[in-house]
């Protein structure tokens, strides 16, 4: 069985302190709240993309990102992804932390290469923003193809260039 709290008091001015303590004790978790709250970061992803529009096993594409702070202060803004581990790597982030002034906007450009062996068929990632605690996060879904892409083909040629001069002469 649950037990109550019973607090006695013996007198008015010991009913009077833990009424005082208790007011405290609120007052100070509401100032807290609110400080904490005041301290978020305001930002939001205005515009998102990613090209090429096919995505072939074996190349690259990117994603692009603008975010904007609608905060009333300068701050700092972290991008990262996960969830792509399985079918390709992330090449690089520029400006994988930027600063932006309140009402500004700055792009962020993701890039990415698919596994060789990446099976086809839809892949999911996230994109992950955030600055001073606060998180937006972008769910992307991209499809795979089997295919020869112009890049895929330039690679190829390089690897195998000595054998398309054979063929040729």
């Amino acid at each position: 069985a649950g037990k109550n709290l019973e607090i006695k008091m013996k007198t008015k001015k010991e009913a009077k302190l833990v009424l005082a303590f208790a007011l405290v004790l609120f007052i100070a978790f509401a100032l807290n709240s609110f400080i904490v709250s005041g301290l978020e970061a305001k930002f939001q992803v205005i515009a998102f993309s990613c090209s090429p529009s096919e995505v072939v096993v074996g190349s690259t594409f990117s994603c692009t990102a603008t975010i904007k702070n609608t905060g009333t202060s300068t701050a700092t803004y972290t991008t990262d992804v996960t969830g792509n581990s399985q079918w390709s790597q992330l090449s690089s982030i520029d400006s994988k932390t930027v600063t932006i002034s309140p009402g500004e906007s700055k792009i962020v450009n993701i890039y990415f290469d698919i596994n060789s062996n990446a099976a086809t068929g839809d892949k999911d990632f996230i994109i992950r923003t955030s600055s001073n605690g606060a998180v937006t996060e972008q769910k992307v879904v991209i499809t795979l193809e089997k295919g020869f892409s112009s890049e895929a083909l330039i690679n190829n040629i390089k690897n195998n260039g000595f054998i398309y001069l054979i063929i040729l002469i």
